[in-house]
């Protein structure tokens, strides 16, 4: 660590320098000069971390949308519903694009990139039925896939901690970096806060600010979680804190027949992918 102290301006200025910084500085303090406000500014103890607006303007870059009008890169995005409303066999169906590459629903562009999809609350049977099901209707052969270059991890609820615990943090943090994770795909969020009140602000800020803002931020990842809703089924189970904190935020309402996905938020105010599914009964012979 280097440190210069320049005199006639009673200034400290600490961490390393560039060469061609240093050497600036060296010629200031030779001529008694005043150090020069860049150098004083970057190396100055005690302050926050800033950028100038030319700087930050020219660095902004046009978001890109891993699923067409849906999910968007780095981003945390929500989806809620009530129980067997098929909120997992959405999201197994979302992994299963993402890490193929396969247009959702056969109609809006998918970006390609390795999907973890940590399961937990289901058991691994239904995941796998599922998950198999959805690659036969998307004509794609999971098992002879899996080795060559279909990017989706699965991680199953007995192998599944708390964020909270830094010991399981650390290595969530590490196999998405090791591995090259892209999509966090968490089913369903309320088991990885046990220790948390759901229903506190504070403790809802907490989770978002020191576990999943700092993976998408250190990482470059988007995280979807789902949610439940509340007994009446009219909102998310849990502060409001957490549809404030997403950067989407989506419900899924099935009706008899019918799926309806409703979004209520999306910070980049594209244009917001509603859909309405009928289902249909098919009896292979």
């Amino acid at each position: 660590m280097d440190f210069f102290i320049d005199k006639t301006a009673d200034n400290i200025v600490e961490k390393e320098l560039t060469e061609k910084e240093r050497d600036e500085v060296i010629n200031c303090i030779l001529d008694k000069k005043k150090l020069p406000e860049k150098i004083l500014y970057k190396n100055k103890p005690n302050l926050l971390n800033l950028t100038t607006m030319p700087e930050f303007l020219r660095n902004i870059k046009k978001v890109k949308r891993i699923i067409e009008r849906f999910v968007h890169q780095k981003a945390i995005i929500t989806i809620f519903g009530e129980p067997a409303s098929c909120k997992s066999i959405l999201a197994n169906y979302i992994a299963c694009c993402i890490s193929t590459g396969a247009k959702f629903f056969g109609k809006y562009k998918t970006i390609k990139l390795p999907v973890l999809y940590l399961s937990s609350e289901n058991p691994q049977r239904i995941d796998a039925v599922r998950f198999k099901a959805i690659f036969k209707g998307m004509k794609i052969n999971a098992i002879r896939r899996a080795l060559k270059n279909l990017h989706l991890f699965y991680c199953e609820r007995k192998d599944i901690g708390i964020l909270n615990d830094e010991i399981y943090f650390s290595k969530l943090e590490n196999t998405i970096r090791d591995e090259g994770i892209k999509v966090l795909i968490i089913d369903t969020l309320s088991p990885m806060i046990l220790d948390l009140d759901d229903n506190k602000a504070s403790e809802v800020v907490f989770i978002f600010k020191n576990r999943l803002e700092p993976l998408v931020d250190n990482y470059g990842i988007t995280i979807i979680f789902l949610m439940h809703s509340q007994k009446s089924g009219r909102d998310f189970l849990g502060s409001v804190k957490f549809k404030a904190s997403v950067d989407a935020f989506y419900e899924l309402k099935r009706e008899e027949d019918k799926l309806s996905f409703l979004s209520h938020k999306d910070r980049e105010k594209e244009h917001n992918l509603d859909f309405r599914i009928k289902f249909e009964n098919k009896n292979e012979e």
